[in-house]
């Protein structure tokens, strides 16, 4: 079985999320049972890597998957010269909440792949966000 080219979004009616196991129940529970509500209420956005065979349901089973949230942090818990450079409001930020490789796959390189795909996602928000402010 291969894995698409391009993670997506998450979309519960395409995606087999219930054989979904990458040894941590947490990770698990979340794939399962959480992340679309997530999505659907605005909390997060979760990111999967389906293979490109679908199962006997229908649907593509999640080789690995990532989610982001945006938040903030206050400027005081950040090193001082850090600090000083910044408002003193808190500063927004982007959280890797999740980030998971179905047992299955694991060791074949791709909580890297996964990983390095998160960063890519956020580095572009970033760089979207500082276009909108020009």
């Amino acid at each position: 079985m291969r894995y698409s080219k391009e993670f997506i979004e998450l979309d519960k009616t395409i995606h087999e999320r219930a054989s979904f196991d990458c040894g941590v129940i947490e990770l698990n529970t979340f794939i399962k049972t959480q992340a679309a509500k997530h999505m659907q209420a605005g909390i997060n956005r979760t990111m999967v890597l389906p293979a490109t065979s679908i199962l006997g349901n229908g649907k593509f089973p999640i080789w690995s998957f990532y989610s982001i949230a945006p938040g903030s942090i206050k400027k005081d818990s950040l090193p001082r010269a850090i600090a000083k450079k910044l408002p003193h409001y808190p500063i927004p930020v982007f959280i890797l909440g999740q980030l998971a490789v179905n047992s299955t796959f694991q060791k074949q390189g791709l909580g890297k792949i996964t990983l390095i795909k998160a960063l890519e996602q956020l580095w572009k928000l970033n760089f979207d966000m500082s276009l909108q402010r020009s």
